[in-house]
């Protein structure tokens, strides 16, 4: 084995086995280029998909606390502005929530993104109804009866939702 090697003399020999290195660390080199585009397209997929999904949740959190935040108002105001006012509220929280959901769900989701996403979805219906209820009660006048549908209907089915 050694034979083939003896035939040449030691400058061919180094430079063979540098050529030999240069080679190896070259393939290296490719592999790890292989690799940090691999790591970027990993990243890029977090910055852009993760982060989205992040911020619209936040939305709708925040939109949801915000719901919860007029109902209770509406309860609380006893002039008619007022009331126009919270009542103009809660839409345009309604609103907020719809947009950052139906962005959201434009995202595919499998596992058990689907059964959260259908949990809070029958959620958001019973809270949505709980607080319909207490708006018409408020609008009629019924403080007593909307503050007590708040208390027994609207604050249970609210926390439920966001939980």
């Amino acid at each position: 084995m050694f034979d083939f090697l003896n035939r040449f003399n030691v400058g061919k020999r180094l430079a063979a086995g540098f050529g030999l290195l240069v080679a190896l660390i070259a393939l290296l080199a490719g592999i790890a280029f292989t690799n940090m585009r691999s790591i970027e397209n990993h990243l890029i997929e977090i910055v852009d998909t993760y982060n989205t999904k992040s911020r619209l949740l936040n939305e709708m959190y925040s939109a949801s606390a915000a719901v919860s935040l007029a109902v209770r108002n509406l309860i609380l105001v006893e002039d008619a502005a007022g009331v126009e006012s919270e009542r103009q509220a809660l839409e345009t929280a309604r609103e907020r929530y719809t947009r950052a959901h139906d962005t959201l769900y434009a995202f595919p989701a499998q596992g058990n993104a689907l059964e959260l996403r259908k949990r809070t979805d029958d959620a958001r219906e019973v809270s949505r109804a709980a607080n319909d209820r207490i708006l018409e009660l408020a609008l009629a006048g019924d403080r007593a009866g909307a503050r007590d549908a708040l208390m027994t209907e609207g604050g249970p089915a609210a926390r439920t939702w966001r939980g």
